[in-house]
């Protein structure tokens, strides 16, 4: 049987959920390897019965996105329920609402996901899972996306432990609702990228990987952000290119984050 959206006052819910294919993040290195490119999802059903076993079996969240339909999916997922991650019952609300993210960034000019939680959590109904699970996850995706943008520059180079007070200084003060503008270019930071990963943060790339930082995706970046936190020694000037072009775009708050040379600690962020 093929479970179809359930019908609708208004456009909503087309087109179906079943149907919506997106790409998430970009997965942490297994054995030293990172994936080049965010991995493709068939359905908003795919990635929730994926998340399931990507940070303890990564065959099987793998495995979930070459099944055919929702059914298999789910179906698969039952089937090896005895090696899901220990702490699901837990976290599969933030799960699903980080989908949500990554989905509504696949459409971004459609109108559904800028509704109410209310009519999000009815757009949830094609996905066959509890309806107040459906309204809770909705709400927190309406916190992961009214949350700020954030971006943080320099953070390769500043020492972990200042960058992991910083960002969870910024995971406290939103209460866990915001979204990181992840650079991917030349000074990239992937602790903080993998980081945000494993707490469900949304992320949202800028960059290629062999790019440099110019003036043109500085300009880009203050356009997207609502912070941007610089990581700059102290004394230096390594990053003043940095700070003038950001400030002179007036469209976002630009944070100095000044640090002692590095000490070669590693990055703790508390949760």
């Amino acid at each position: 049987m093929t479970l179809k959206p359930a019908p609708s006052s208004t456009a909503i819910a087309d087109p179906a959920l079943l149907d919506l294919s997106f790409t998430g993040f970009r997965l942490p290195p297994r054995a030293g390897a990172r994936r080049e490119r965010a991995p493709v999802y068939m359905s908003l059903r795919h990635w929730f019965e994926a998340e399931k076993f990507r940070s303890c079996e990564p065959d099987l969240s793998s495995a979930m996105l070459m099944q055919p339909t929702q059914r298999e999916a789910v179906k698969l997922a039952k089937r090896n329920q005895t090696r899901w991650r220990m702490d699901w019952a837990k976290v599969r609300c933030r799960a699903l609402a980080c989908g949500m993210v990554y989905a509504s960034l696949s459409e971004p000019n459609a109108p559904r996901w800028a509704t109410d939680a209310k009519e999000l959590a009815a757009m949830l109904t094609p996905l066959g899972l509890p309806e107040k699970f459906q309204q809770e996850a909705a709400a927190e995706y309406v916190r992961l996306r009214d949350g700020p943008k954030v971006a943080f520059l320099g953070a390769a180079t500043a020492p972990h432990d200042a960058v992991g007070k910083r960002v969870n200084a910024v995971h406290r003060k939103t209460g866990g609702a915001w979204t990181l503008l992840h650079w991917c270019g030349r000074g990239v930071s992937w602790p903080v990228h993998d980081w945000a990963v494993a707490q469900f943060v949304p992320i949202i790339y800028l960059g290629d990987d062999r790019d440099r930082m110019s003036e043109a995706h500085l300009v880009d970046l203050a356009r997207r952000a609502d912070t941007v936190v610089v990581f700059e020694e102290r004394g230096g000037k390594t990053m003043d290119r940095t700070l003038r072009t950001l400030r002179a775009q007036r469209r976002c708050s630009v944070e100095l984050d000044l640090f002692d040379p590095p000490n070669g600690n590693q990055l703790v962020v508390a949760t």
